[in-house]
């Protein structure tokens, strides 16, 4: 669980509350009990019961097998879902989906791709030969089957989509309205992200290492889980920062952890948007983040709500969060400046763009 699902249920239960939709979220791994996000009961939940995470520890060609097995059975279980519903919009968030939608060349409604990362064009240069067609194959094709994709920043849509005429910008809203927010005097540093390597803690925690050195009194709390977390512990341990950085797993209450911090730091090497620096914001923290594309620049205001990085200046980064742990009054204006920006993004100026787009499309299929 991590960004990605928490604004489908936030958007999902926002566009539920407005007469005349009906809507439903689609799953494949929804395991009966283990809900994080709580949903309104005008959203109706279908598990195609695929669970693509299950039954692992096998051989690896066992593995594939298995794999494949739930591919084809998704593929015809979403289908039969569709076609039993006929949506008039279909949106996906990625994954195996956004084939099977693309790939649908017999529907009747329209859809939507909605990106959360940063399209990068020079993604497939690493890759096997094989991948890097398939990656071409999605983006000079299947992406094009899409009536709208929706990309969370201009830089994305004006750095990233030049091909693709039918991408508009909608932003993340921000997922709470704190009406309570930091008091900014808790000697503590908080990030948030899944332990994955584009999030880079380990580039966050050797930069923290610096501040430690002015100011021992203060610790640094990172929220997540995800593939890197032993990787990033054993960072902690060899910059002996045992007692300093703390890794907290998964929280769904990201409010109260921001309200129990001072400043928030953000590491990562490339984003889609950066929701997490907007939910500081909203709780009047001070947000230090690296420059990466493609969401902090259009959320920060260099210098006024916040401070930008070049990516990974380590140095610059622990100067930047000793600047504003020595200034409490320029830490306090940032705070204030922070919150008003939020505001820019709460919950139901973000609906309404989104019933904008869908009513532009009905028509359009309506003529």
């Amino acid at each position: 669980m991590g960004g990605i699902q928490r604004m489908v249920a936030l958007k999902a239960n926002a566009l539920a509350e407005i007469p005349g939709n009906e809507l439903y979220i689609v799953v494949t791994d929804h395991k009966k009990g283990t809900d994080v996000f709580e949903l309104s009961p005008n959203v109706k939940v279908v598990d195609l019961d695929i669970n693509y995470y299950s039954d692992f520890g096998h051989s690896a060609i066992s593995e594939i097998l298995k794999y494949k097995k739930k591919k084809v059975k998704h593929r015809k279980a979403f289908s039969r879902f569709l076609n039993e519903t006929q949506p008039d919009i279909v949106i996906s968030t990625g994954g195996y989906d956004k084939r099977l939608i693309a790939d649908n060349h017999r529907r009747s409604w329209k859809t939507i791709y909605e990106c959360h990362y940063e399209r990068y064009h020079g993604r497939a240069a690493g890759f096997h030969p094989l991948d890097a067609l398939q990656w071409l194959y999605e983006t000079k094709v299947r992406e094009k089957r899409f009536d709208k994709i929706v990309v969370l920043t201009n830089a994305d849509k004006e750095n990233n989509w030049q091909d693709n005429r039918h991408v508009v910008v909608i932003p993340n809203p921000v997922s709470f309205e704190c009406k309570f927010p930091s008091d900014l005097q808790q000697h503590c540093i908080c990030s948030v992200g899944r332990l994955q390597p584009e999030k880079n803690f380990p580039g966050l925690i050797k930069a923290f290492k610096m501040v430690v050195a002015q100011y021992p009194d203060w610790m640094l709390k990172i929220y997540g889980d995800g593939p890197e977390k032993e990787k990033i512990q054993a960072v902690i341990n060899q910059e002996g920062l045992q007692d300093k950085v703390f890794l907290y797993g998964f929280t769904d209450d990201i409010e109260t952890v921001m309200k129990q911090s001072s400043l928030f730091a953000f590491s990562s090497l490339s984003e889609g948007f950066g929701l997490v620096l907007l939910e500081a914001m909203e709780c009047g923290v001070p947000v230090i983040s690296y420059d990466c594309p493609c969401g902090p620049r259009e959320i920060i205001t260099d210098g006024e709500d916040g401070f930008l990085v070049p990516v990974d200046d380590e140095h610059m980064m622990a100067d930047r969060i000793c600047a504003l742990i020595a200034d409490e009054p320029l830490r306090t204006k940032m705070g204030i400046a922070a919150r008003k920006k939020a505001h820019q993004y709460q919950l139901a100026s973000i609906t309404e763009k989104w019933m904008g787009l869908f009513n532009d499309l009905l028509k359009s299929k309506a003529s």
